[in-house]
């Protein structure tokens, strides 16, 4: 299980630590409210959902429980096909290498620990 928990909970405190690190940073630029006002709702939202997920990782997905892995699928697609969908679509607007590498890391990270859990589900403390 520890391997698993940290396939999956490394990615998402990452995600939050990036989140709350570059994402603050927007708002000293000078951008209309109503961005601001989406700014901060990405942000409680993305830190949200990765909280909620680091709780399903320790808590019910470590009991072996399957709904749990369905619920960190959705999560993941969320989290991490947001940004790559974002990427696709409308790009980063400045130099992508450092981000693109950092996200793809915590991507592949997720997705192996993923696929890491679904072996193991019905087994208490994978």
């Amino acid at each position: 299980m520890r391997t698993v928990s940290a396939l999956l909970g490394l990615p998402l405190v990452a995600t939050i630590v990036i989140a709350l690190a570059q994402g603050t940073r927007h708002f000293a630029w000078d951008w209309p409210v109503h961005a601001h006002h989406h700014l901060l709702a990405h942000l409680s939202s993305a830190v949200g959902l990765c909280i909620v997920s680091l709780l399903l990782v320790f808590g019910p997905l470590r009991r072996g429980e399957a709904w749990a892995w369905w619920a960190l699928c959705i999560a993941g697609v969320a989290i991490y096909g947001g940004y790559w969908l974002g990427n696709a679509t409308v790009g980063l607007g400045e130099p992508g290498l450092a981000p693109n590498t950092s996200q793809a890391i915590q991507t592949l990270m997720y997705v192996a620990g993923l696929v890491l859990a679904r072996g193991h589900l019905g087994k208490p403390e994978i």
